[in-house]
């Protein structure tokens, strides 16, 4: 599949130089069942990335269960392997469902040509066709997809986006009208604190249109947590690329 230059460039890869090194040194400390989980983990990530299939973690650690002492195990491996290589989980082809959800008055689609490399999160087939974020299909808010949150083209006149902490204040305010009495607005939530797919989205908002980003979370730890969260990223996030995804000038607000 790749001519010898670009074998050569793989091989020449700072990241990919890294992550031999990582390997070389398991091996030299004589840690065999600690390399051969590497080794799964990259034999499975490699199949994914061949066939274009997409799999949860979870999925990973039952596929090796006999290997893995737990999920967290095979889970830290997973993290190590995105920071070493600087991408974010989804870029391997790793993915839970969604989580996110998104309502209002915009209109997002996956670019033309990518359809294959995602999963939009409904379970049927992605498209290139414009997804309406009033659709009254989808009154109760459209999944945010996963794995191509990144790649969303997005239409929008909304000057403004309320990120929502809780599902259930989300799905109120949705039937109290809010985004009829307050049009164009954009809503969203990540149902609790968000997963990277969700983050992913609102940065695309953010570049694609500018709005106004509001934040509506309990005022207490946990809240705040989730406010700190969207605003400058997990701590436990898998690589230096996806530590903080909105600009201060937005998270400020």
């Amino acid at each position: 599949l790749l001519g010898g230059g670009a074998i050569q460039q793989v091989q020449e890869s700072p990241r990919i130089q890294q992550l031999s090194s990582r390997l070389i040194k398991l091996q030299a400390k004589g840690s065999g069942r600690g390399l051969l989980e590497w080794l799964v983990v990259l034999d499975h990530v490699h199949k994914l990335l061949v066939s274009g299939e997409i799999a949860s973690p979870r999925e990973l650690f039952y596929s090796h269960v006999g290997l893995f002492k737990s999920q967290k195990r095979s889970d830290d491996i997973i993290k190590a392997l995105c920071s070493t290589l600087s991408v974010p989980r989804h870029f391997l082809r790793l993915a839970g469902t969604a989580k996110g959800l998104v309502r209002g008055h915009l209109r997002f689609r996956l670019p033309v040509g990518q359809t294959n490399a995602c999963d939009d999160g409904t379970g049927a087939a992605p498209q290139n066709d414009w997804i309406d974020g009033m659709d009254p299909l989808h009154a109760s808010g459209y999944p945010i997809s996963p794995t191509c949150s990144h790649l969303y083209e997005i239409e929008s006149m909304a000057e403004a986006v309320l990120v929502v902490e809780k599902e259930t204040i989300f799905h109120r305010l949705i039937a109290n009208g809010i985004l009829e009495r307050h049009a164009p607005l954009i809503l969203i939530t990540g149902r609790g604190f968000p997963d990277l797919a969700t983050r992913y989205f609102l940065q695309r908002i953010q570049e694609t249109i500018g709005p106004k980003i509001f934040l509506l979370t309990d005022f207490n730890g946990a809240g705040l947590a989730v406010a700190g969260t969207y605003a400058l990223g997990s701590s436990s996030a898998s690589s230096s690329s996806s530590s903080s995804l909105l600009s201060s000038s937005s998270s400020s607000r």
